[in-house]
């Protein structure tokens, strides 16, 4: 994963929390994956807060294929 600034990390950080931006968005603008993003989420989060999000992507992609 490249060096991002701690502005980045925090803007990266509410994109992913946001309903309306995915992966890809993310991706296009900061050039994570998913994967990449999922591993900077549970760095930088508590860890209850990184499960309350993954349990909100995870219904997001069965919501919207």
């Amino acid at each position: 994963m490249k060096q991002l600034k701690a502005q980045d990390i925090s803007l990266i950080i509410e994109m992913a929390w946001c309903d309306k931006t995915g992966f890809k968005a993310i991706e296009a603008e900061y050039g994570l994956c998913e994967s990449e993003v999922m591993k900077l989420m549970k760095n930088h989060l508590k860890p209850n807060s990184y499960r309350v999000w993954r349990k909100r992507v995870n219904r997001q992609a069965k919501t919207y294929p």
